[in-house]
Formats: structure tokens, C-alpha cells, sequence
């Protein structure tokens, strides 16, 4: 008897460990009023090829009046949130709003809490140039400060209005891809820190701690200053294969490109843009979307020789550079 009792409270430790998303109501949730499949462990992490959504958005998607039904309307430059309820944050972490206009193919990333997250609400500014549009993709999705090594996501229906607008810090198709991790991408996150995320966008809350990621997480780029476009200079973190199946796909990416390439100014790049005769400082490599960098993202298929050096040392540097990187995280 005694034994039934304890897998009894570990299966339900296990369930009541995590936290989700109560408010907007995610697909299968309780707090959803149009869930027709309940997941009793909607708090539970996204498993390897369960990305995005634990494939939830699939049936949500094809069905926009009832269970996709939308359970949020944001407004552009205006305030949005985000609350949470059943199960215990694991000492906070990171996490990121993130909204798909495609189905979940891509996502864009229009707020990263690097710390602190889900220790309470957070709320954060909708993108003043967001496209207006019904029925899209929300994601929360969160890395964990103590635990097992784990990626959460709560996905949910929402429609994004016209609202107060205002001048965008960045081109809102310049926004950085979703951060992923702990899902056999090659990323991995490090136990007893807030990562802090390689590339999280220009509206930022929190520091993170350095050392909390381990592997081929994408190199960092920080968040641009001031109100004007500043294309990444660095690979965006890597992301997923979209195909149904949502295999888990090292250094591609889920990124939202961006219908206009950068000026053609000739010379040397100075904001981290090439093509068009601007070339890359040594050594970085132009990319295929006209970027400088140094990743395997840049200089490997893809890299343009004529605006920056496409050459193989490039890509053993940033090897060798994460091997003691992963040797560090061992050790400590």
C-alpha cells in the first residue's frame, strides 16, 4: 500500500511541478473555455518533435471558431500580459512572448524576460508596426532556472488590432526567431541559471546570468539601443524544421525574414548589414539573408564570397570555442 501511495504523490508532483499559462488561454488548457480535448498535464514540457505547441495548433487552427478560437485581443503599441497559475516556477528562468503569422511555421520574438519568469505576471509593449491580423499564433515559452533540463510552451489563438501605434524600435521583420532549447537541437540550458538569450530582440526585461547555455546556441547579438533598424549581426538561435512532423533541426531557423534586403552603401559594413558592394570586416561572412557574422549560419552554404570572406577557419574557431565553452559547463 505504502508503495501505490508514493508513485501516487510522485505522478502527481510531477504534474503539479510545473507551471502554465492561465491568461491568454492556451489550447487544451482549463482556463480555456473552448477546449474540447483537456491535457490534464498542459503544464508538462514540450517533448523532442512536439515543437511548436505540442502540436496543439494543428486541430486549433483548422477549427477558428471553436477551440482556436481567439482567447486574447492585443493592440499594437499598446500593453499585453501574461498570468500563470498551477504548479510551482522551479525558481523562475527565462521565457519569451513570441506571435506566428504563419501557423506556427515561423515565430517572431517580441519580448524576452531574461530572469524572474514565471515568479510572477509579466507584461510587456505589442510591437507598434506588429501586422494587424485575426486568428494568429501567441506562444509563451520558458526555459527553467532549477530542475531538469526542460523547454516549456502554452500556445494560444489571439488577434492582433490597430492601437496606438508609435515608431517601432526595430522593423518588426527584423525581430529575432524564438529562442529553443533542451529539445536534441544541439542548445542545451544550464541548471541554477537564467540563460540569457543569444539574440533576444530589442525589448528586453531583466540580465539573465552568464553561463547558462551550453552547446551550439547561437552566437550573441545585443539588443539594439535607440529607435532605429539594426540588423543582427551574428546567427539567430537555432530553431526547427516547420514540416509536420517538427523534428528538432540543429542551426536552422524559425526567423521571420525580412522583405528588404540593406542598403546598398559600398564599402565596409559598419551595422553588421552586407551585399549590394558593401562587403564584411575580416573574418566575418556575409550570409545568404546579407548579414555579417561568423557562424556556421553565415559562413557555411549560403555565404556570399564577393561581399566577405567564406573560408573554413571561420567555422573551426566557433567550434573550438564551444568545445571549451561545454568543457567549462561541466566543470562547474
Amino acid at each position: 500500500m505504502l508503495y501505490y501511495l508514493m508513485v501516487h504523490f510522485a505522478i502527481l508532483g510531477s504534474v503539479l511541478g510545473h507551471v502554465q499559462l492561465s491568461n491568454p488561454a492556451p489550447f487544451r488548457g482549463r482556463s480555456n473555455p473552448h477546449t474540447k480535448n483537456l491535457d490534464y498535464n498542459n503544464n508538462a514540457p514540450v517533448a523532442p518533435g512536439a515543437f511548436p505547441c505540442k502540436g496543439y495548433h494543428v486541430a486549433a487552427m483548422a477549427d477558428p471558431t471553436g477551440e482556436g478560437t481567439p482567447t486574447a485581443t492585443w493592440k499594437t503599441g499598446e500593453q499585453a500580459s501574461f498570468t500563470f497559475g498551477e504548479g510551482a516556477p522551479h525558481g523562475g528562468g527565462s521565457c519569451q512572448a513570441s506571435l506566428s503569422y504563419d501557423s506556427g511555421k515561423t515565430w517572431t520574438v517580441i519580448h524576452s524576460f531574461m530572469g524572474g519568469c514565471p515568479l510572477a505576471p509579466v507584461s510587456f509593449t505589442v510591437p507598434a508596426d506588429a501586422p494587424v491580423k485575426n486568428n494568429i499564433l501567441g506562444s509563451w515559452s520558458w526555459v527553467n532556472h532549477v530542475g531538469n533540463r526542460e523547454f516549456y510552451q502554452n500556445c494560444f489563438a489571439l488577434n492582433v488590432e490597430q492601437g496606438s501605434g508609435g515608431t517601432p524600435k526595430i522593423p518588426f521583420s527584423q525581430r529575432p526567431p524564438i529562442f529553443v532549447a533542451n529539445l536534441g537541437n544541439g542548445c542545451t540550458t544550464v541548471e541554477g541559471f537564467d540563460p540569457i538569450y543569444p539574440n533576444p530582440g530589442p525589448d528586453v526585461t531583466g540580465a539573465g546570468t552568464a553561463g547558462g547555455l551550453a552547446g551550439d546556441c547561437g552566437a550573441a547579438v545585443p539588443p539594439p539601443t535607440g529607435n532605429q533598424p539594426t540588423p543582427p549581426d551574428s546567427a539567430p538561435a537555432p530553431g526547427f524544421d516547420p514540416g509536420p512532423s517538427a523534428s528538432v533541426a540543429p542551426g536552422t531557423s524559425t526567423s521571420v525574414a525580412s522583405s528588404a534586403g540593406p542598403a546598398a552603401t559600398g564599402g565596409i559594413s559598419t551595422d553588421g548589414s552586407c551585399g549590394g558592394g558593401k562587403s564584411c570586416a575580416a573574418p566575418n561572412c556575409c550570409s545568404s539573408s546579407s548579414y555579417c557574422g561568423t557562424s556556421s549560419a553565415h559562413c557555411g552554404v549560403g555565404c556570399q564570397p564577393e561581399f566577405g570572406t567564406c573560408s573554413q577557419s571561420n567555422d573551426t574557431v566557433k567550434r573550438r570555442s564551444l568545445t571549451r565553452h561545454d568543457h567549462y559547463n561541466r566543470l562547474n
